[in-house]
This record gives C-alpha cells, structure tokens and sequence, in this order.
C-alpha cells in the first residue's frame, strides 16, 4: 500500500467513525474535534496554514475563503494535514495546484496532493459519490461536476479529484485554473497507467491522437480538456477473450481495440499483466528505438538488454526457440512480447567447474579477464537468487545471462559450457551449506 492508498483508507475511515454524510459542514466539524479555526491575513499570501503543535489549530485567509464551498474545501484540506499522521511542523498551503519550485525545477508537493485527497474523499465519499453518478449517467460530464459540487457543498477542484477515483476506464482530464500556468492531470481507474510522458502538456498531444473523444469546457475559474478513451476490460473479461482467441497478445490488442491498435498503449501493462501466465518481457520500438518495456517480475527474460535493438533481440529469441509475436501497432511502433522459454538443466557427473571453465576459455584463446567475468556472473546469480531460486531456476537465470550477451557467444556455444554452469551451481550450493 502506497501512501496515497493509506490517505483514501484514512478518509473512508474518520468518515465512518464521525457518522457524516454530504454535505458536510468542516467548521461543525472541526469545532466538534476542539480545533481553533483563527480567521486572519497572514502575511504568506496564502488562504490558510495547519499549526501541528501541541494546541493544534487552522489559521485561514477570511479575504480568500469567503465563497463558502471553496472555504468547506479548504478547512478539509487543513484537517488533513492534521490527520495524516507524517505530516508534522507548521504547514503553509499553496491551493493554486500541487507543485513548487526548487532551484528553478517544478516538483510535486507531496504534502499538499495528500490533503488535497483527504479533503476529497472526506467531503464526497466512495458509496454516496457512486450513487451520484448512478442517479446522473446521462447528463454530460461538466454539468456532473457542478452538481455534485452543489450537492456536496464543495469547491468544483474537490469534484475533480474525487470523479477520478470513482469513474469507470477510459476517462482522463486536464484541469487549469485561470491563474495558473499548470495543468493538472487527472485520470480514471486502469486508463493511463503506463507513464509513457512526465510532463503535462506532452501528455495531452499523446491523448489527441488516442482518444475516441475530446470536449473542451469550462467551469467558473476551470479549463477543462476532456478526453474519452477506450475502456480496460476487467481481467476477467482479458481472460476470457484472450482463451477464445487461442492465445493470441495481437488479436487480443484488435478486439479491445477495434484495429486501432495504437490505443492500447496508455493500459498495455495492465493487458499484459492480467493474461500472461509465464513469465515475459515486452519491448515498444519505434524506428528501431526502444522507448518503452514491461515485464513480469523475476523473469531471466529481464537478462536481454533493451539497448539491442528490435532487430537483434528477434536474432536472439528466433535463434534460441523462443515463443514472441512482433505486433505493428501505429506511427512507426512495434510491440515485440516474448515468452519465457524453460531452459531444462541437464545433469552431469560432478567435474571441478574452475577446471573445467579454464579449459574451455583456453580453447578459445581467452585470457584471465574472461575467466573472472564469467565466474562474476555465476557469484552475483549466486548472491542474489542463491537462497531464493531453485537450482533449475538459478539455471535458467544464468543461461539467459549467457546467452543475451554477445560478450560470450563463443562460450554459450562451446557444448562443455552448460557442464560449467551446472557444476557450478552445485559448487555454489555445496559452499552455501
């Protein structure tokens, strides 16, 4: 559990244990927990700011909170800071967006996204916010905003950080403030969780060419650029569809799809994830450029190196027997998915793996230098995997090693070399005990 999640898990809880429901009044509620609010300017420039002391207390700017959903908003915002156990000392609140600059950088605010989120879900909670939109499906998405907003006596940014949470897949909208330069980016369950861009802006050219659908609106102070994507099936739905189709990564991508492949891409980890039952790796080229890879974790398949290339890593796979399917999705990318392939480890009568490893490399013509990494391969699987893997797994970990690196193309063909590395395990496994 992230610290995100422990923040939505504190909200639903302090909800439960106060007995509210929406609307909610924040100053009822704070003066019930005996917290000072104190109304006045302050010299920060800021509407209010947590004091985390011994008396605690929430100081706000009378001159900036007087629209009163906007002031309900910030007293849940500062009740968070209260609440979440890690945020401590005096706390200022920058509510224009959840970034500072830091040496001339913009970072997130970690701080102030969390009390964001705990005001959020605090103000509209899960079940009453779902049952808003049951009741509301077919108005459109702006006048859903401003009615829950009304309904839920908050300020319109809270509505926004809530729907996210709550909205079925394929929903993701960016969100500015007339006195802001920054847009803030919001997105739906399961629609956009490969990060594929940092930066906002980026982001909404990668939606312009995605998307099913773009609205643009505004509300109050708010821009708001909407953007309707396909929707994630559930897992079991991927399940189901994917054992139709006979196992099929490409026929699964078209039928989510439609043959629009390319909009795939802002889930793909989560396809790949929910039915892919080996262990695999997958690599997104465009122009023979790797830019983006998904695996599963502890797979030797980890072992082949992404700067390669598409054409050499397909050499590899092809010349090892492999199982992949390369898919041309759009605009020059290629999705090449590869499934692991069990290597099984033969068995040997016990040889003396450092005798054995100077013999072959002195057939070769290698030198000490080769000896020492390949015996630095062996130690660091060792190190690592030794206690954890199997011997059969720790095998397969140190062929993949071997085989994906060109370093060593002349060992891994030399038929004494899968002698080494079994003998060596057992070494290994010997010294270990």
């Amino acid at each position: 559990m992230n610290r995100f999640d422990s923040v939505h898990n504190l909200a639903k809880r302090k909800i439960r244990q106060l007995g509210l429901t929406p609307p909610i009044n924040m100053e009822e509620v704070i003066h019930s927990l005996n917290i000072e609010i104190v109304e006045k300017r302050n010299q920060y420039g800021i509407e209010a700011y947590s004091e985390l002391g011994d008396n605690l207390r929430i100081v706000i700017n009378p001159e900036m909170t007087y629209y009163v959903q906007r002031r309900n908003f910030t007293l849940a915002h500062e009740l968070g800071h209260i609440f979440i156990p890690w945020h401590n000392g005096d706390i200022k609140c920058n509510f224009k967006d959840n970034y500072v600059k830091v040496g001339g950088k913009r970072l997130l605010d970690t701080q102030e996204l969390e009390a964001n989120i705990f005001a959020s879900d605090f103000l509209m909670p899960q079940e009453w916010l779902l049952s808003e939109i049951e009741n509301n499906r077919d108005i459109p998405f702006d006048k859903l905003v401003e009615l829950i907003a009304r309904r839920a006596n908050t300020s319109i940014m809270a509505c926004f950080y809530a729907l996210e949470r709550v909205l079925p897949s394929g929903y993701c909208y960016f969100v500015k403030r007339d006195t802001s330069e920054w847009w803030s980016f919001f997105t739906s369950r399961n629609t956009y969780t490969v990060n594929w861009f940092s930066y906002n802006e980026d982001r909404m050219k990668f939606f312009q060419n995605l998307s099913i659908k773009k609205e643009l609106f505004r509300i109050g102070p708010y821009e708001i650029v909407l953007y309707k994507m396909i929707s994630c099936p559930s897992k079991m739905e991927l399940c189901n569809e994917m054992e139709r189709n006979g196992g099929s990564i490409e026929t699964l991508i078209d039928s989510i799809t439609g043959g629009y492949r390319h909009r795939i891409l802002p889930f793909l980890d989560v396809v790949l994830e929910a039915v892919t039952n080996d262990k695999y790796i997958a690599f997104v080229f465009q122009d023979d450029d790797l830019i983006k890879s998904f695996y599963s974790e502890k797979s030797p398949l980890l072992r082949i190196y992404g700067a390669m290339g598409y054409e050499e890593i397909r050499e590899i796979v092809t010349l090892y027997g492999f199982d992949f399917q390369s898919i041309d999705l759009e605009n020059s990318m290629v999705l090449l998915y590869i499934s692991e392939k069990k290597f099984e480890m033969p068995r040997y009568t016990y040889t003396n793996p450092n005798i054995l490893l100077r013999q072959i490399c002195d057939y070769h013509g290698y030198d000490k230098r080769m000896l020492q990494s390949v015996n630095g391969v062996m130690a660091a699987a060792n190190s690592a995997y030794g206690k954890e893997y199997s011997d059969e797994e720790l095998y397969n970990w140190c062929k993949y090693k071997f085989i994906v690196d060109p370093y060593y193309e002349e060992l891994v063909a030399d038929r004494n070399f899968d002698k080494y590395i079994v003998n060596k395990i057992i070494s290994m496994k010997l010294k270990r005990k």
